[in-house]
């Protein structure tokens, strides 16, 4: 028997069936959180080590790398993973086991197909790429190994997407795990065994390929993967019908966001490129932890539609999931953007000090990130794919504008601005005006309260960053203070009520890792909600 629990297709009309498919949607999200959490905290490891032995000038070529790779990647990835996060909550309850099985192995199927096609082209192109891109041929090497995390990476993103589809956060949670401990071992084993940006590339490759067996183990597990090749080409076709409009608006953000890197290239010294290459890391541990909620939602907008008014009620979860985001995400971004000069100094050496401005940067455009993020899950979930390309066309054709003379005068800030906050806002702006007119009223009151309490631990951090204290002394301190005031002052300026507190805390309930500090710091902020 599946270990799944079985939904009422008809749905409940009631607010109690909302709060409660946002209570398992929490605690689906709540574990992936914890398991990325403690991925994160590796992977940052991982990367701090490994920047600081490539030093700026090799970390920018390992970063230029990776962009191609992403480019290249972007053309053809499916994104079958979101086809399944929106089918398999509307599988019959009696059919499940066979059509969500026979469901899984066709994606499985599709993204090895795909992601073969892809590496072979990108092998193909090896040597134009070095050439003009690298301004050199001696990475040849380096690219082939790099080349490998294309097939992988569609081959990881579509399982994890798949454990999430079938409601194991945990499962998920461990794959992302066991990736960024096999990356970080493996990567940094071999730089220091002299192997250079060729043993970092092969260590990423490495995580995603023991990961993705992981993923596969624990998803057959749940429902046995069926490779039918009866019916395959039609169910192909309703896959891809369904993903096309995903695909395309996955190939323009993903050239987006790496053809920055390489047309910054351009113009700028590779050190420069290893400077912007860890702000974006930075940026990206955020967007992980913002991710596991968001990934987590599609199934919950797509159960909201069989709710009575399921505009209005997945609206509602769309505007609860950006408050519970900015929630966390917020004292993250002013400690980051506050001790970003410390943080630097202290992680990666004085030789990346000129990334500063960028991280400081890159780290604020989060805020406006999250409203894309959630909008393009939304979308999805309420199956509405067509219009989440219509909006990553036009976002796309103003950006790519932007960014072309912007990095030509202002270099890194100009490439900063087009990418992160341009790309942002306008999808943002369509997304929020779109949910709005469908019957869901946004309410900006508790974002501003949590703005508002995030004031006066700020200005704490900003007085202890000019204090001239030691780096790491004061990054201790400022850590302390916000856990001992932001909550006190969400609570006080009821930024977060006794309902919210209640919802998270079932949520986290038994939470590995992060549970029971999150626990800790909901039960001392329940002191002073009213």
């Amino acid at each position: 028997m599946p270990r799944h629990v079985h939904r009422n297709d008809k749905g409940p009309a009631s607010g109690n069936a909302t709060e409660a498919l946002g209570v398992r949607t929490a605690k689906t999200a709540s574990f992936l959180m914890s398991g990325r959490f403690v991925g994160i905290v590796i992977s940052t490891a991982m990367f701090v080590i490994v920047a600081r032995l490539l030093q700026p000038h090799d970390y920018g070529i390992y970063i230029l790398i990776m962009s191609a790779a992403g480019i290249i990647g972007a053309l053809g990835n499916p994104n079958i993973g979101n086809y399944l996060k929106e089918k398999i909550p509307r599988i019959r309850p009696e059919r499940r086991a066979h059509d969500a099985g026979t469901a899984l192995g066709d994606a499985l199927f599709l993204s090895i197909g795909i992601g073969v096609i892809l590496l072979l082209v990108a092998l193909a192109l090896g040597n134009v790429i070095s050439s003009y891109f690298l301004h050199t041929g001696s990475y040849g090497l380096a690219l082939m190994v790099g080349f490998l995390s294309i097939l992988l990476g569609i081959v990881y993103s579509t399982l994890n997407d798949a454990l999430i589809s079938v409601g194991s956060g945990s499962g998920a949670a461990t794959a992302a795990v066991v990736h960024s401990s096999a990356q970080a071992i493996v990567s940094i084993t071999l730089v220091l065994l002299g192997y250079g940006i060729t043993g970092a590339l092969a260590g990423f490759s490495a995580g995603l390929l023991l990961a993705s067996t992981v993923e596969f183990y624990l998803l057959h597990r749940i429902y046995p993967l069926r490779f039918t090749a009866n019916g395959m080409l039609r169910r192909f076709r309703e896959a891809i019908g369904f993903s096309k409009y995903l695909t395309i608006s996955g190939f323009i953000s993903g050239i987006l966001s790496n053809i920055s890197t390489v047309y910054l290239g351009f113009f700028v010294l590779p050190s420069t490129v290893g400077d912007y290459g860890i702000s974006q890391k930075v940026l990206n541990a955020l967007d992980i932890l913002v991710g596991s909620i968001a990934l987590s939602m599609i199934p919950m907008f797509s159960e909201a539609q069989r709710m009575k008014d399921p505009s209005t009620q997945a609206g509602k979860l769309f505007h609860y999931s950006i408050y519970l985001s900015l929630l966390f995400a917020t004292p993250l971004v002013v400690f980051i953007t506050v001790f970003s000069h410390d943080l630097i100094l202290l992680l990666f050496s004085s030789t990346y000090l000129g990334a500063t401005v960028y991280m400081q940067l890159i780290t604020l455009s989060l805020f406006v990130s999250i409203f894309f993020t959630y909008g393009t899950n939304y979308m999805i979930g309420v199956g509405k794919p067509r219009k989440v390309l219509k909006y990553a066309v036009f976002t796309g054709i103003v950006t790519l504008a932007s960014m072309i003379p912007m990095t030509l005068y202002f270099g890194v800030i100009g490439t900063i601005i087009a990418i992160f906050y341009i790309g942002n806002l306008l999808p943002s702006a369509l997304y929020l005006n779109y949910i709005s007119g469908h019957g869901a009223r946004f309410e900006a009151r508790k974002i501003l309260l949590i703005i508002l309490s995030n004031i006066v631990p700020g200005l704490m951090l900003c007085a202890l960053a000019l204090s001239g204290l030691q780096p790491i002394i004061a990054l201790i301190i400022g850590a302390a203070l916000y856990f001992a005031v932001y909550p006190a002052l969400a609570a006080k300026t009821r930024a977060i009520g006794q309902k919210d507190i209640g919802i998270m805390r079932m949520a986290g309930a038994r939470l590995p890792v992060i549970g029971p500090v999150l626990d800790a710091l909901l039960v001392y902020a329940s002191r002073f909600a009213g």
